[in-house]
């Protein structure tokens, strides 16, 4: 109930700001810095804060709560992550948008370690730790592809992201016949 509402008010700023009847300098101030500077300056581009936005409030309307927290922290943890590792250590390119394979495997490994701590704190009395390292295994991987595979001007990582994590982790869960972390 309130990330939707959260979600329509990001994307009404974002509809002002394409329409700048606030003037571009202002967007800093009403978005809390929460965008980068070159979407700012591309009145056209919508930001990937509003992006995001919209894939936490999907995440949030269908898919139960441990899948919506574990795809943000795919998003949150793996993300940087990845920019981090790809720029330092990157040299094996994988042909779009300067992903690197190294980048990659930063998001992955990342990602796999937050969730995996975050899964076994909140339900390792729930549902067996192979479970859990199988679905942090699979919102990893499927948050790190969705980055490889997002990116274009069609599909920002930033919505692509937690919704083909949420996916794969909820396919974990149903197959290994872990309804019960569905339903806390």
């Amino acid at each position: 109930m309130i990330a939707a509402p959260i979600s329509a008010a990001i994307w009404l700023w974002e509809g002002l700001r394409r329409v700048d009847c606030l003037g571009g300098d202002r967007w800093d101030v009403l978005t809390f810095g929460a965008h980068h500077a070159h979407e700012v300056q591309k009145p056209k581009q919508i930001t990937s804060f509003a992006w995001f936005a919209l894939a936490m409030a999907v995440l949030a309307l269908f898919a139960p709560r441990v899948i919506c927290s574990a795809s943000m922290l795919a998003l949150a943890v793996g993300d940087p992550s990845a920019a981090f590792v790809g720029r330092r250590f990157g040299t094996t390119s994988l042909g779009r948008n300067n992903k690197t394979l190294e980048g990659c495997v930063g998001f992955f490994v990342a990602g796999f370690v937050v969730i995996s701590l975050f899964a076994t704190v909140l339900y390792k009395s729930v549902v067996s730790l192979s479970t859990l390292g199988l679905f942090s295994a699979a919102v990893s991987f499927a948050g790190a592809a969705a980055e490889v595979l997002s990116g274009s001007r069609w599909v920002d990582d930033n919505f692509a992201v937690p919704l083909f994590a949420g996916f794969a982790g909820w396919c974990v869960l149903h197959v290994m016949n872990a309804t019960a972390v569905l339903v806390l």
